[in-house]
């Protein structure tokens, strides 16, 4: 666990991120961050980027919300570590609806929107 900022901003692209935190030089098979920062794509609210080719995926816990976070952080993560492994049938239902899949990897939304990026 690390406990370093690599953020440079909150509205820092998920392609910037990867290449700050460089998920390759780890030692972990997947690599998860988690920001207390909110994310945003435009004014739609983003709960995690995810990147099957880096295995690597960002979460933001303001994101979630302010309602039962360990438990909707412990199932974006979830929903993040099985599109890293390609499993989509380990995905769970609810998680499922509030995300969609973009050049990059897989963004996932709030509850009331999905925000697809292209420029990853």
């Amino acid at each position: 666990m690390r406990h370093e900022p690599y953020l440079p901003d909150e509205q820092a692209e998920f392609a910037e991120v990867i290449d700050t935190v460089d998920p390759s030089s780890e030692h972990e098979d997947i690599v998860v961050y988690l920001t207390d920062l909110p994310r945003r794509d435009d004014s739609l609210p983003v709960v995690a980027d995810v990147s099957a080719d880096h295995k690597f995926a960002l979460v933001s816990v303001a994101g979630v919300g302010g309602f039962d976070i360990e438990r909707r952080v412990r199932t974006v993560t979830e929903l993040a570590i099985t599109h890293i492994l390609g499993e989509p049938e380990l995905t769970l239902g609810a998680a499922r609806q509030d995300s969609a899949p973009w050049s990059g990897g897989l963004r996932i939304g709030s509850a009331a929107h999905v925000a697809i990026n292209e420029s990853c």
